[in-house]
């Protein structure tokens, strides 16, 4: 499984969980395959680092990194730093099981359990 499937994964479940009265949330991109794209987007905002999902859970930001295999680069593990140092929760997940858990760890029902 690639990170993109991974991701596709952890959406799908997060979509057969949706309770928009307890949770949202959306995918920033930041990696562009086209450097001229990339360039605009920067342009227009677009940060290098910047989480996979970000989440309002009852009004509090958490941010998701999703990672198949290896490790954060120092760019993510930066804006890691800079979401808790503002009082953001950050978290690192490998799974659709570890996204359930994200989810439980912020109180939140689950109407569909992650199959492992």
């Amino acid at each position: 499984m690639t990170e993109r499937q991974l991701q596709q994964s952890i959406v799908e479940y997060l979509d057969l969980n949706e309770n928009p009265a307890v949770f949202d949330y959306f995918h920033v991109p930041s990696t562009f395959s086209n450097p001229r794209f990339g360039k605009l987007m920067k342009s227009m905002g677009a940060k290098a680092g910047v989480s996979d999902l970000v989440f309002d859970i009852r009004g509090r930001i958490v941010y998701v990194e999703i990672k198949h295999k290896g490790y954060l680069t120092q760019v993510q593990k930066g804006w890691r730093e800079w979401a808790q140092k503002r009082g953001a929760t950050y978290f690192l997940v490998r799974s659709v099981a570890e996204m359930e858990v994200v989810l439980e760890t912020n109180n939140v029902p689950i109407k569909a359990r992650a199959v492992t």
